[in-house]
């Protein structure tokens, strides 16, 4: 039979204790740190997977742009497209590292140093010296052919950087991709228009949307 009197002194004294400051907080404290939050996810899956192949994608798009370049005199509006390919890519590239580094995610480092040397201000002539080659050096398109596969591979960028907005799990890199996506579809754009009229109009890059506005 359960020995009523010790039960209730039992219960008397976990309660005091209870009040005792740190006792009654002692089994919370050990279940340790936690990762992310409602407010500050950690990285996905879909993050992981989204930072190399953006930071490829966009080491393709400079190293292609520095082939053209290289590959002698240029149709102005291809030249002024493949300068820009090479401002644009290395400094979001740049942008997209910090962002991946701080999160702790890995990615090749040679993407973006190798992309960081073939950064050349738009303005230059046409027939400015382009960015030194890398040791797997590209091979040079026929300028009308570069445009046709830029448009392509800027739809394809687009795609990537829609999904990681709408899916990714670090807010970081949903920031990171949506302020990028205004300046891809110019990007596209001026591609597109090239292909259609053999001429580019130069398209400014839009004020990326703010925080919750979709892509």
């Amino acid at each position: 039979m359960v020995n009523v009197r010790a039960l209730g002194l039992f219960v008397g004294v976990g309660i005091l204790l209870a009040g005792v400051p740190g006792i009654g907080r002692a089994q919370s404290s050990m279940t340790g740190p936690t990762t992310g939050g409602p407010g500050n996810p950690s990285p996905s899956s879909i993050d992981r997977a989204f930072v190399p192949q953006a930071l490829r994608a966009g080491y393709l798009e400079v190293q292609q742009a520095a082939a053209e370049l290289r590959g002698g005199l240029l149709d102005p509006s291809v030249a002024y497209f493949a300068r820009r390919m090479i401002a644009d890519h290395t400094a979001a590239d740049s942008q997209l590292a910090a962002v991946a580094q701080n999160l702790g995610i890995a990615y090749p480092k040679s993407l973006v140093e190798v992309a960081r040397v073939g950064a050349q201000p738009i303005g230059q002539p046409a027939h400015a010296t382009p960015p030194p080659a890398p040791r797997s050096v590209p091979a040079f398109l026929p300028q009308r052919q570069y445009m046709q596969e830029q448009v392509q591979s800027h739809q394809r960028a687009i795609a990537l950087f829609e999904n990681e907005v709408r899916n990714g799990g670090a807010q970081q890199l949903r920031t990171v991709a949506a302020a990028e996506l205004p300046q891809l579809r110019a990007h596209l754009t001026m591609a597109q228009q090239y292909v259609a009229s053999g001429t580019i109009t130069p398209v400014a890059t839009p004020t990326p949307p703010g925080p919750g506005t979709p892509p």
